[in-house]
């Protein structure tokens, strides 16, 4: 019996590993959740696959919650990148003790700071118009909001947004666009696509729509939009379907904020100029 070269442990091997220990998950689980099969990731573990697509290094990453950046380069993520990512393990605020303001003080302002910030983002913030570039006056611009890394493929929402595209020439001001980042929709939107939705559209069953549901990052409330399929709608749930893997999912009616329409194809023809 030949006895095999051992391959040497890899940087990405290592990180994987890593990952895994934080989070206390198994190969089997790192395959299911970044939708591999096992032997993938048991070739990146023992060393066999050294290199990966960049779509692979973000399932990859989204499975382990962490960066792109992590796996390749070894760049930690930051504190608000893991807060983002939903990561646990952050250290709670810091309070000290003889602090000139009172609990119940704190515990106002902290309520009133969480009132605001609710109703705040519980809409969309339409771009502004200093922020348009040159050039652009002319052409609608719209919010473009990304996942950032969350591994369900949930783009997150911020006001205002970070970044802006160009939409149709007809898009109004209540237009948005989600950038999609995995697979859950595929075949109707691949990874790469932008879809255009329009707040407070009418929806029927079997649209596809995105929900938008109230969340936080951090201490931060935030929304989480869903690209799925309509199924029911009910004054107690939403039941949405992805498509690949075709999965139901119900959402308790008062966490959803709004349900909207995303604009057909064939609305937005000679429209965005990316």
């Amino acid at each position: 019996m030949s006895d095999q070269p051992k391959l040497e442990k890899t940087a990405i091997a290592q990180r994987v590993e890593q990952r895994m220990e934080d989070l206390g998950i198994s190969q089997a689980e790192v395959a299911r959740r970044g939708r591999f099969n096992r032997a993938f990731v048991s070739d990146i573990i023992v060393g066999r696959k050294v290199k990966l697509r960049d779509k692979n290094y973000v399932r990859l990453a989204q499975a382990l919650l962490t960066t792109p950046q992590y796996l390749r380069f070894g760049i930690p993520p930051t504190t608000e990148e893991l807060a983002l990512l939903g990561a646990d393990g952050l250290p709670p605020p810091s309070s000290e003790e003889g602090s000139e303001q009172s609990l119940e003080d704190a515990e106002a302002l902290a309520r009133a700071f969480d009132n605001f910030s609710f109703e705040r983002s519980s809409w969309i913030e339409p771009i502004a118009e200093a922020r348009r570039p040159p050039g652009w006056a002319k052409t609608p611009t719209i919010p473009l909001f990304r996942s950032e890394g969350r591994a369900d493929g949930a783009a997150l929402i911020r006001n205002p947004a970070a970044q802006m595209v160009r939409g149709p020439h007809f898009a109004a001001r209540d237009w948005y666009a989600l950038a999609i980042t995995d697979t859950t929709m595929a075949p109707r939107y691949e990874a790469g696509d932008y879809v255009y939705a329009a707040q407070g559209n009418d929806v029927r069953v079997k649209d596809y729509v995105v929900v938008r549901v109230a969340s936080r990052v951090g201490r931060t409330p935030v929304q989480l939009a869903y690209v799925r399929q309509l199924l029911r709608r009910t004054p107690d749930e939403v039941v949405v379907r992805q498509l690949s893997p075709s999965v139901e999912t119900v959402i308790p009616q008062a966490a959803v904020l709004s349900i909207d329409r995303i604009i057909l194809a064939g609305e937005v023809i000679g429209g965005a100029d990316f």
